[in-house]
């Protein structure tokens, strides 16, 4: 069974930068079917202005990642991104956790119908892309 962690903000996919999204649904997926099964609150988000002074928001770099993988993300096998710095997609790829790009240009996508595009999928490969309503697998080659 694969976790899949999706960034949100309201009902929709955060397109930011993931690692600062007020929380992430958590679906776990087996038999081709995904199901929610929790909403975590990620403390790296920037909710209000008198939080990003806070000292969590110092973090930076590796540390950063490190932090969100083993306190909010330690148990997923994929990572939905909206959006993202090359340090973060390079820590969590070396995790072996997939990840799934969103296209920024889509209108609001929904977590559940990316969350059951993944869990219908046989095979992940370690970068995909959800695009106009289908998941496509990118060409590492």
């Amino acid at each position: 069974m694969a976790k899949i962690a999706i960034p949100i903000e309201g009902d929709t996919i955060f397109k930011g930068h993931f690692a600062h999204a007020p929380e992430f649904l958590i679906y776990g997926s087996s038999g081709g079917e995904a199901r929610l099964e929790e909403r975590r609150s990620n403390p790296l988000s920037y909710s209000s202005a008198e939080e990003q002074d806070s000292p969590i928001h110092r973090y930076h770099g590796s540390s950063k990642y490190e932090f969100l993988r083993s306190k909010v993300l330690g148990d997923i096998d994929v990572l939905v991104v909206g959006g993202g710095c090359m340090t973060s997609i390079y820590y969590f790829m070396s995790q072996a956790v997939k990840l799934v790009f969103v296209d920024r240009d889509d209108n609001p996508v929904e977590a559940s119908r990316v969350a059951d595009a993944i869990a219908s999928r046989a095979y992940l490969g370690q970068v995909s892309v959800y695009s106009e309503g289908s998941l496509v697998e990118v060409d590492n080659g």
